[in-house]
């Protein structure tokens, strides 16, 4: 019917801001390490219905994309700047250096010593 076609519409456009608010939150968050319960609270949602938006919305789960978001901004930082691999997980507030190097080559494939040499040879 046309008014579950609304209804369905009207819903699609809400999880579509609510993903867009919250991306933006993580972006402009990136340096802290945020939970679960802080994005969904964030978003005045209870956790289960943040969460399954969320996935529904941008395709994966929120804490994995705010990982990747951290790994997009290391890698920026590997290329331009010359902090430590420490220190640039220290700013991305990972845990240690040790953690940070694992997940970045769990989601990029290389270490972030092996991405630094790389791109200087580009």
């Amino acid at each position: 019917s046309a008014v579950a076609a609304k209804l369905v519409k009207k819903l699609a456009s809400r999880a579509q801001a609510m993903g867009s608010r919250v991306t933006h939150y993580m972006s402009e968050n990136i340096e802290k390490t945020l939970t679960l319960q802080e994005l969904a609270d964030y978003t005045g949602y209870c956790r289960s219905y943040f969460y399954r938006n969320f996935i529904s919305e941008i395709g994966c789960p929120p804490i994995d994309y705010f990982i990747k978001m951290k790994i997009n901004k290391a890698s920026i930082y590997l290329i331009k700047s010359s902090m430590s691999i420490s220190q640039i997980s220290a700013k991305l507030g990972f845990s240690c250096a040790d953690y940070f190097s694992k997940t970045f080559k769990r989601v990029v494939g290389i270490t972030p010593s092996e991405f630094r040499a790389e791109n200087f040879r580009l």
